[in-house]
């Protein structure tokens, strides 16, 4: 699961790229793994949208907490919180996170002079399929089935916005193993669909907002566009080295007419590196 975001600004950059890019893999997905304990500091930079379909892109560059937890029934590291439901040679059931960071509107071009969008939160079961995998050459390909309920938060104050599904395929792939050295490529396809409220919550405009430029719009739910992720992490010693990029489109989207939706291509990237202080395992 990735909580990515609320234990939010320490797992922020996990929120942020939705990949696995600095996640270790396991060998084989239908054994428990042996378990693992890491702890360690990082810091990385991540160059992103506002929000999908934003004009205006930030940067942040902020100092994490580096945890890998492992055991039979969690598993936890700087990319993902993945509970494990339920387990078998093909199928697991896990715990499934998402999110958006918040968005100053006086700082967004589409939504100048509209409430602000505050940090959003999502969080469900998953099914996971093993659809396929190599243990000599160290390469796997699973299919995963979300659904999860989305939440904002105003400092103590939650507020529901709705449900999203993102059916992805991950592909994970160990290119070398040997002595302290570990490097891993991961890739996932997402598509995205959202309910009337989620797509609400971003998309629509209230007519009380509504200006000559930015007419008043009801967004529909349905489907909410594609992304497309790479990953590289390089583990040496007790350093670990990870780089990412991510196309989001909003092609096709059912509220691609919104006129929120100043660009329905973003690009994300992302560089990080971390010491591990402490590990132990079992």
């Amino acid at each position: 699961m990735k909580s990515r975001r609320r234990i939010w600004p320490l797992l922020l950059l996990g929120l942020l790229t939705q990949s696995a890019v600095w996640a270790d893999t396991e060998t084989d997905a239908s054994a428990p793994p042996p378990s693992r304990f890491e702890f360690g500091v990082g810091v990385g930079a991540v160059h992103f949208p506002d929000y999908p379909g934003s004009e205006e892109v930030r940067t942040l560059v902020l100092p994490f907490p580096y945890i890998v937890l492992r055991n039979r029934y969690l598993d936890v590291n700087r990319d993902h919180i993945r509970g494990k439901l339920f387990r078998d040679e093909r199928f697991s059931l896990d715990l499934d996170f998402g999110g958006q960071v918040s968005v100053d509107s006086s700082d967004t071009q589409e939504r100048r002079g509209m409430p602000d969008l505050d940090w959003l939160g999502e969080a469900g079961p998953s099914l996971r399929y093993h659809a396929w995998q190599d243990a000599e050459d160290e390469t796997r390909l699973d299919l995963v089935l979300p659904l999860r309920v989305a939440v904002s938060a105003q400092g103590l104050t939650l507020h529901h916005r709705g449900w999203v599904t993102g059916p992805r395929a991950e592909w994970h792939k160990t290119i070398h193993t040997g002595g302290d050295d570990a490097v891993y490529l991961d890739s996932a396809l997402t598509a995205q669909y959202v309910d009337r409220g989620y797509a609400d919550y971003y998309y629509s405009v209230a007519p009380q907002y509504a200006t000559a430029t930015r007419p008043a719009y009801a967004a529909p739910g349905g489907y909410a566009g594609d992304s497309l992720e790479f990953g590289v992490s390089w583990h040496h010693g007790d350093m670990v080295y990870g780089a990412f990029i991510e196309h989001t489109s909003l092609h096709g989207a059912a509220f691609q007419s919104s006129p929120l939706v100043g660009r329905a291509d973003g690009l994300s990237l992302g560089v990080a590196v971390s010491w591990i202080l402490q590990r132990r395992s079992e």
